[in-house]
């Protein structure tokens, strides 16, 4: 386990301005409302969202909620209306709130501005913590890449720093093994892919090579028998994969995964 203090060498110091200090307490739910002069509307995926947040609700993963004084003892939501919501539906009668003192026009300006500057967390991100925090996809989809002779990357360098043999793409193995159902078709494919790389080629093992393959395989289980290192060395994939954009440009229908198929279909059958 590891920790690093904080620490902003290199940075230059900075004078918050003058303002009164936020207070911070849990609030009455029944106390807030939404002020639709500057708040979104809660269209169907603002809804899926605050559902998705109630069914999983957790403490742990619910910051105080930015709220200011509004008429009649009401305060104000600047910022968290979707966790307000999720906690409604669960029953919970109080939520912890900071509470600022600002005007609906300040409101308004800090609403955006909150709204503006988050930081999105990579996928990156999610899987470290997911693989710290011992979670199952997480694990799996470590290990289905480790099998294959391959490294599932913890972060992404720029392209220069890439290396052959990690797997970047944390959103597409997830969804293959999770949602799709192809482990077994990525493990086969990385695993040829690992036997025919002998020059270190990067490319090999980016999505533009690894998700048609894997496609391919997974809808044609005969292409389990197939020598993936002899295909490649003879169908070098890339050169493959553009005869995709050929077939379109001649007007022709070409899926990338298709068009994979049928070339190794072909390799099998004059094997």
């Amino acid at each position: 386990m590891t920790y690093r203090a904080i620490d902003v060498a290199g940075l230059s110091p900075a004078s918050p301005q003058d303002q009164p200090l936020p207070i911070l307490q849990w609030v009455d739910l029944d106390q807030l409302v939404i002020d639709t002069r500057y708040q979104r509307d809660l269209g169907p995926k603002n809804r899926q969202a605050i559902q998705t947040i109630a069914n999983g609700f957790d403490w742990m993963q619910f910051s105080p909620v930015l709220i200011a004084p509004a008429p009649g003892g009401k305060f104000a939501v600047i910022d968290g209306q979707h966790r307000i919501h999720a906690a409604k539906l669960c029953g919970l009668p109080q939520v912890p709130a900071q509470i600022v003192m600002a005007s609906a026009a300040q409101q308004a300006l800090a609403f955006a501005g909150v709204n503006s500057r988050v930081i999105p967390i990579s996928n990156h991100q999610v899987y470290r913590a997911a693989l710290a925090a011992g979670e199952g996809w997480a694990e799996r989809c470590r290990d289905v890449v480790a099998a294959a002779g391959c490294t599932l990357a913890l972060s992404n360098p720029s392209a220069k720093d890439r290396k052959s043999r990690v797997i970047y793409q944390i959103g597409t193995v997830r969804n293959m093994i999770v949602k799709r159902g192809q482990a077994e078709a990525l493990k086969f494919v990385l695993a040829g892919l690992v036997a025919h790389d002998g020059g270190g080629r990067v490319g090999l093992f980016t999505d533009y090579v690894v998700r048609p393959m894997v496609e391919a395989v997974h809808g044609d289980t005969k292409l389990f028998n197939l020598n993936l290192a002899a295909f490649c060395e003879k169908h070098d994939p890339f050169k493959v994969l553009d005869r995709v954009l050929k077939l379109r440009a001649e007007g022709q229908q070409a899926s990338y995964p298709g068009v994979m198929r049928a070339v190794m279909q072909n390799f099998m059958r004059a094997a």
